[in-house]
């Protein structure tokens, strides 16, 4: 694993020991912006879906429902007083819970205690869970594992809690709910305390709710690509771009379309409490000199650390940008150099111009002019409020330029420039570039295939082509080995 550099530039002063935290608050309407600090993990203006608060939300419900705690009857209780290690271990087990439930998922947790509250009281109060482990264990799995699958039946059968592309939850998203409250429960109480080897009925029944369930049920929501040929039609129709505010907006713009960036990559997520090794910061930039694999042009590294992280192992990894013309600076809108390049230049070093050569391009190492350790400790891009940018942020963004490039803004979020880009790129490099557009997206799974949206033109070719294929088959020359046709 490649670890992350620790600053920007060649010829930059080192960032201050710590890592501070901070963001900068900013009028964008004045080229005479004053600037303060302030600490970048402020208050989120939507109510957390994950942090602290929302799993002391989740905790509080479940713990009203009878889920959190042991789950044991007399005969399979562990053992007590010295036995158990004192007040000590009793610390120490409470803190590893609490730890527990700070990596929970709380947003589908507190969508599947929602189901499991309407299934008790529809049950008429339905004791959810017995002990599993002791004299009565095997009757407590058996009524355990039945629990589950009745909830599971009753989330797929009931009215959804919200709009869904259909009249009824999938039977997959309904297990998963009941999934969540098992997995739960087996946390708290220590135990498997429903083997899915108990569950004999369940099976079956799901394979005949998902038959019955239509098709398109089963389909993924998708929203609108923002590809490189919609950003450049946004620019032909004069979207802002060349002021102080407009370069920072169009280079979260060319860059999240270039790096594949989630909506929240260029800083934070609107809904969870903010991470601060995440955030792109002015030291998350390594410019870099012309190569012979940058074709002579000038180049940077980008250390992208992902937003997305259920483990909490990833780093910073490299993504590097390269300039794709000789012109003049910010002449070519798609280029994805340029406008990062303005972009950190105003946020290191305000309204000082650009350092360009004679014929308008970057000068030469223009990146080793001094900047204050500060800065690169800074958010590298600030929304509309002057805080550090967030999903809420890129959405908006990506649906302005789509309405500028002529499209319906409806279904854009704040993925259309990571699915565009994972387009572009596809229909750049072809199958060959598969695992090249999965890295350097940052996808740990094949969901990757979902965003690299099928071309028309592909289409189309295939579909004029077909026809003129000519050569022979096997089959057809008789040679006996293949199976017959079915009746």
């Amino acid at each position: 694993m490649v670890s992350r550099p620790p600053q920007g530039g060649a010829a930059q002063a080192a960032p201050a020991q710590g890592d501070p935290a901070a963001t900068s608050v900013r009028t964008h309407d004045s080229m005479t912006a004053t600037t303060r600090l302030q600490p970048p993990d402020e208050e989120p203006r939507k109510r957390p879906r994950r942090g602290s608060e929302a799993t002391e939300a989740v905790r509080a419900r479940a713990s009203a429902l009878g889920l959190l705690g042991p789950l044991d009857d007399e005969g399979g209780a562990p053992p007590l007083g010295a036995h158990a290690g004192g007040a000590y271990a009793a610390r120490l087990q409470q803190d590893l819970l609490a730890q527990a439930a700070e990596a929970w998922d709380t947003p589908r947790l507190a969508t599947a205690l929602t189901w499991t509250e309407r299934f008790v009281e529809a049950s008429e109060g339905r004791t959810l869970f017995l002990p599993a482990r002791g004299p009565r264990g095997d009757a407590g799995k058996t009524w355990n594992r039945r629990t589950l699958d009745l909830l599971a039946h009753h989330i797929c059968t009931s009215t959804p809690l919200q709009r869904t592309r259909g009249e009824h939850v999938s039977v997959d998203v309904a297990r998963s709910y009941a999934g969540a409250i098992y997995l739960l429960r087996c946390r708290e109480a220590g135990y498997d305390i429903a083997p899915h080897a108990d569950s004999f009925v369940a099976p079956l029944a799901t394979r005949t709710v998902r038959r019955s369930q239509p098709l398109a049920q089963q389909q993924r929501a998708l929203g609108t690509a923002l590809r490189a040929v919609h950003i450049s039609a946004a620019a032909t129709a004069g979207f802002v771009r060349r002021t102080r505010q407009g370069k920072e907006r169009w280079a979260v713009l060319v860059g999240s379309h270039n790096l594949l960036l989630r909506g929240g990559e260029p800083g934070v997520s609107s809904t969870a409490r903010a991470e601060p090794r995440r955030i792109l910061r002015g030291r998350s930039f390594q410019w870099q000199p012309p190569s012979h694999s940058s074709r002579g042009r000038l180049w940077l590294l980008v250390w992208v650390v992902p937003i997305k992280d259920p483990t909490g192992k990833h780093t910073g990894f490299p993504c590097p940008v390269g300039r794709r013309h000789d012109g003049v600076l910010g002449s070519d809108p798609l280029c994805p150099y340029d406008a990062l390049a303005e972009a950190w230049w105003q946020r290191m070093h305000g309204d000082v111009a650009f350092p360009v050569d004679s014929a308008g391009q970057p000068a030469v190492a223009w990146w080793t002019a001094p900047v204050d350790a500060t800065r690169l400790a800074l958010p590298m891009f600030l929304g509309a409020s002057g805080r550090t940018w967030t999903t809420d942020d890129s959405r908006a963004l990506f649906r302005e330029v789509a309405q500028a490039a002529g499209l319906d803004p409806t279904d854009v979020h704040a993925r259309a420039a990571r699915i565009g880009g994972a387009t572009d790129a596809r229909a750049r490099l072809g199958d060959a570039g598969r695992q090249a557009i999965q890295r350097r997206g940052r996808w740990c799974s094949e969901v990757a295939q979902i965003y690299q949206r099928e071309l028309l033109e592909d289409q189309l070719q295939l579909s004029a082509e077909i026809g003129d294929v000519l050569a022979d088959s096997l089959e057809e020359l008789g040679l006996g080995w293949v199976q017959p046709a079915c009746v």
